[in-house]
């Protein structure tokens, strides 16, 4: 909003005085008569535009014309005083900042090497248009950075994707975030980090189904003796057939010797090869089987 203050400066009445400003709405005009030394305010309009934003300043001037009473015309430019015909210049303060969601994407694997896809909400949170803007996020594949141009108010979505570990699976669950800069029109920088809504940078963590499970298959290595006394040797495989590492596997095994246990680590669809042995009694021979179970 402007006011604009016409004064006669003259020694004699003016009439007809027409303001006008190219980019503002003039109320008042035209005035019908002014005498010598008298003012009158009148008043004006302008929407700011985003430009008008993005620059930080809006500059603007008004012509005012009018009409001795021999008909000629006089006229003035306006001034930020009387004795001027400077521009108006207003500074429109700029406030740049933004802010980055992350969520998880679909559903959570649960296995190494399964692909975690997130999605990256930039919103401009400002009232200037931002440019340049980078998603940066050091444990993820981030895909449509940079973005060159965000108005305000707007939002754009972007992805990423990380691929999970062994270490990630075994946590169960993996914690991430990410980093997002942008520029204002005047070279500034505005950053944020990203949250689970706009109001927060809580890490996004995705939770990892753990899935347990072993197996143990146990087989005769070589030929069975016929004899007391003879040794019947066993295979013992374990196989990690879960989505996490195990740790510490025993195998016992009441009637045999086992050789290689405990096992101190396995890792998912691994497998370690064990061995047992039996001493024959005259009571398994006798039987003519002998049967055995291991855990």
């Amino acid at each position: 909003n402007y006011n604009l203050v016409v004064k006669n400066t003259g020694n004699i009445t003016l009439t007809n005085l027409v303001v006008t400003d190219a980019n503002a709405t003039v109320t008042g005009s035209p005035v019908s008569s002014l005498a010598p030394g008298a003012s009158v305010t009148l008043t004006a309009v302008h929407a700011l535009t985003q430009a008008d934003i993005d620059a930080g300043t809006y500059s603007n001037t008004a012509t005012v014309t009018g009409k001795t009473p021999a008909g000629a015309d006089v006229s003035d430019v306006s001034g930020t005083t009387e004795a001027n015909d400077t521009p108006t210049v207003a500074t429109i303060t700029p406030a740049g900042s933004l802010t980055l969601v992350k969520s998880v994407n679909g559903t959570v694997p649960n296995k190494a090497g399964k692909v975690l896809n997130y999605n990256l909400v930039i919103k401009n949170t400002s009232n200037v248009t931002l440019t340049n803007l980078v998603v940066t996020d050091a444990n993820a594949v981030v895909t449509g950075s940079p973005v060159s141009t965000l108005a305000p108010g707007a939002s754009v979505t972007l992805t990423a994707a990380h691929t999970l570990t062994q270490a990630d699976v075994d946590a169960g669950s993996y914690t991430n975030t990410a980093t997002v800069t942008g520029k204002t029109p005047a070279g500034a920088d505005v950053t944020d980090v990203s949250g689970t809504t706009e109001t927060n940078d809580i890490p996004t963590v995705a939770i990892i189904t753990p899935a347990g499970s072993v197996t143990l298959v146990k087989s005769v290595n070589g030929s069975v003796p016929m004899a007391v006394g003879g040794v019947l040797n066993y295979n013992l495989v374990i196989k990690n057939t879960g989505n996490v590492t195990l740790t510490n596997l025993v195998v016992t095994d009441a009637n045999a010797i086992v050789t290689g246990s405990p096992v101190s680590t396995l890792a998912p669809e691994a497998s370690v090869t064990l061995t047992a042995v039996h001493t024959l009694t005259q009571a398994d021979i006798d039987a003519g089987t002998y049967s055995n179970t291991a855990t």
